[in-house]
């Protein structure tokens, strides 16, 4: 009896320890984290894409963790985060982070609350150093300007590896997919460092350079962020009209002297132009930019069909609207 007792006391503890393993990945699968790559360089920028899709309090947060921190409780990653940044209320987004400067292994971890919560999603990446890199002189280009691109390439990429612009929105990783959206490229010839000479788009927006190690069925292997556009600032999105509900990519260019507190909203094409003021008593929904100076954010279309825009504003405190761009719903 005693043999059997045991026996039985270690399913139960095998069905308990399944049953809560299976509610923890189960809740992080809830709300999603990703990131363009894996593997970035110490103190290169990373954008972080999130999405909330369970209730959370107005100080869920953020942060990075080392990998080898036990996953689940908020306290816990509270204890050993990096740096961290809150969600204020929003329930989908774009945050940019600095990757942390010793090598290593490290996790976004996503939390419901600053007070005793719980972790909900997560996404791992590495910190090591590059096999190859892309850079510029600098990082925000006018209509057509000449653009000095400097790379730096692996040494055994095939001669017909390339380096393209491609729109910021379009998915990281796959050569095949970066090939079908580029806007202009060139080969690396076998050159394993070099500067290569390109033209700015003459479209406003957010853009990419991306290095790839072969022309055939390769991968994305460097890119590097750089805008289009004037002080104002800038924005664009995909196509014009929209289904109620559809979720909407708005590719902006912050204007310079920005304040953090920097909005983009929807508000409906009938109110006045120019007065932040105004077109905040008649928002929609919103969200503040956060210092970043380029980037995509997420919206939703309204559920009442119509005529409305996108309005870009340098700052939330009787601020000026600085760019805009029209949609339907229908």
């Amino acid at each position: 009896m005693k043999i059997r007792g045991r026996y039985s006391m270690r399913i139960f503890t095998v069905l308990i320890f399944v049953f809560s393993s299976l509610c923890f990945f189960g809740t992080l699968s809830a709300s999603k984290l990703s990131i363009d790559k894996t593997v970035f360089a110490p103190g290169e920028n990373i954008t972080l894409h999130f999405e909330v899709t369970q209730q959370v309090a107005q100080n869920a947060w953020i942060g990075i963790i080392p990998s080898h921190v036990a996953h689940g409780s908020e306290a816990e990653n509270d204890k050993y985060d990096l740096t961290y940044q809150y969600l204020k209320g929003l329930t989908s987004g774009v945050l940019s982070f600095k990757a942390p400067t010793e090598l290593g292994s490290y996790d976004f971890r996503m939390n419901d609350s600053d007070n005793n919560g719980k972790e909900i999603a997560s996404i791992s990446f590495q910190v090591g150093k590059p096999v190859a890199s892309l850079s510029l002189e600098k990082k925000n280009f006018r209509e057509g300007e000449e653009i000095r691109v400097i790379f730096i390439a692996g040494d055994n990429f095939s001669n017909n590896a390339w380096i393209g612009i491609i729109p910021s929105h379009i998915a990281h990783g796959s050569e095949a997919e970066n090939d079908n959206n580029d806007l202009s490229y060139q080969y690396l010839k076998g050159s394993q460092s070099g500067v290569l000479i390109f033209k700015a788009p003459t479209k406003p927006g957010s853009y990419d350079f991306r290095m790839h190690d072969t022309d055939s069925s390769g991968k994305e292997v460097a890119s590097i962020t750089f805008t289009v556009g004037s002080v104002n600032g800038s924005l664009s999105i995909e196509k014009n009209t929209y289904r109620p509900g559809e979720n909407i990519q708005v590719q902006f260019v912050a204007g310079q002297g920005f304040a953090n507190n920097a909005w983009i909203g929807i508000i409906p094409s009938n109110i006045s132009h120019g007065s932040e003021a105004e077109n905040d008593r008649n928002d929609i929904t919103y969200q503040y930019l956060q210092g970043a100076k380029s980037g995509v954010l997420v919206f939703k279309a309204p559920t009442t069909p119509g005529t409305y825009d996108f309005r870009m504003h340098d700052t939330d405190n009787n601020g000026k609207e600085m760019a805009y761009v029209t949609f339907k719903v229908q």
